[in-house]
């Protein structure tokens, strides 16, 4: 499996873990996928990657942050699902598959776990 590849198969396993959407996010972009090169990424795939790159490292960080830190941490958890959906399309891409993909992103809430599908509603989201 390529470098590529591999980093975004990894990438993929974070984000469908146990943790917070967000929190998921954050570790799967700053573990795998921050530090990729772009000097292999074929044309289209290049594009997208630094799309989901400039979307991710939007905000300015404080101290010692890195700005995908930054950005992450102001995000609401749909906004999270929808960035995860983004790089999980992509890695679809990678792979060579076409098919459309929903991700089912699952959070523990109140010890319980709850499937969050597509855009959190504005009411539910802390602000």
């Amino acid at each position: 499996m390529s470098v590529l590849k591999t980093a975004f198969h990894n990438a993929l396993i974070v984000l469908t873990g146990h943790k917070t959407a967000k929190d998921r996010l954050r570790e799967a972009w700053l573990t795998y996928l921050s530090d990729l090169s772009t000097d292999e990424m074929p044309d289209g795939f290049r594009e997208n990657f630094l799309a989901i790159r400039d979307g991710l490292t939007s905000q300015r960080p404080v101290n010692n942050e890195h700005p995908a830190e930054a950005t992450i941490r102001k995000m609401s958890p749909g906004q999270a699902a929808r960035w995860t959906q983004d790089i999980a399309k992509l890695y679809l891409t990678l792979i060579g598959e076409e098919a459309p993909v929903q991700l089912r992103l699952v959070d523990t809430v109140d010890g319980e776990e709850t499937a969050v599908e597509g855009p959190v509603p504005e009411f539910l989201v802390q602000h």
